[in-house]
């Protein structure tokens, strides 16, 4: 059903992970700043697009709605959140990689921003509902055995 707390998990993760298109993630020494969609100045100009960043942050909360409507296939939903937690990983590698070299090729020092906890509670969020799917499994199971 829509109304069970891992579909809260999951609606939380989603609008989690579309904060990070709003508030910075990574600041740099020059007072560029970086967020899902793009890396701006200080100004707000724009330098560049994070394509892996964007990528992964759309796949993540697309994956992560989608999930919610699989409720009737508990297998489904295990394996969708399985994959919206590497998505997740792979959003924290793509950030730490794309500052790392934004960082290099401009001799400037990085630093997160407390948009880093963003993509961190989504993947504590998609656990917890994991693990509530797992539970619910487990007891349609049980009721099965009884039967």
């Amino acid at each position: 059903m829509i109304q069970r707390i891992q579909s809260v998990y999951l609606l939380v993760a989603g609008i989690v992970l579309a904060f990070g298109f709003c508030v910075p993630i990574v600041t740099f020494s020059d007072k560029a700043s970086l967020n899902a969609s793009a890396l701006t100045d200080i100004s707000g100009e724009y330098i560049s697009t994070p394509w892996g960043v964007l990528f992964f942050s759309v796949l993540s909360i697309i994956t992560a709605l989608c999930t919610i409507f699989s409720y009737k296939n508990r297998h489904r939903q295990i394996i969708l959140t399985n994959v919206l937690l590497g998505f997740i990983l792979f959003l924290c590698i793509c950030i730490v990689a794309y500052s790392w070299a934004y960082g290099i090729k401009n001799e400037i020092s990085f630093s997160p921003a407390y948009g880093m906890v963003l993509p961190i509670l989504a993947y504590i969020l998609g656990w917890l509902a994991r693990r509530s799917i797992r539970k619910d499994e487990e007891l349609v199971r049980a009721a099965d055995r009884i039967r």
